[in-house]
């Protein structure tokens, strides 16, 4: 939601979700371009996902990942983390902010 809301990324859900599908490492999600069927094998989990995300496409208060656009699991390390402020960890994930540009402050 955090990149739906800046200008920098596609302005629907879905458009952002699929952001560079189909060029190799630019999978914004990785099950965009794994290659495998999206395929639900846990119900209850699957349920709950959806419970979650109506919840966060209908509330605007996002405050957990303070405005972050990038995450990444701890045992990576990408070359832009260096570059963008820390500012959340849960559990495996570390969320990021993107600077601003000029323009944006």
């Amino acid at each position: 939601m955090n990149r739906v809301e800046d200008s920098r990324y596609p302005s629907s859900i879905c458009k952002v979700i699929n952001q560079g599908t189909g060029r190799r490492f630019a999978c914004q999600f990785t099950y965009t371009c794994d290659g495998k069927l999206e395929t639900v094998h846990e119900r209850k989990a699957y349920e709950m996902a959806l419970k979650l995300a109506k919840i966060l496409i209908t509330t605007h208060d996002r405050k957990l990942t303070k405005g972050s656009t990038h995450y990444h699991s701890n045992y990576v390390n990408p070359n832009w983390s260096k570059k963008f402020e820390r500012v959340a960890k849960y559990g495996r994930h570390i969320f990021y902010r993107q600077p601003l540009l000029v323009s944006q402050r």
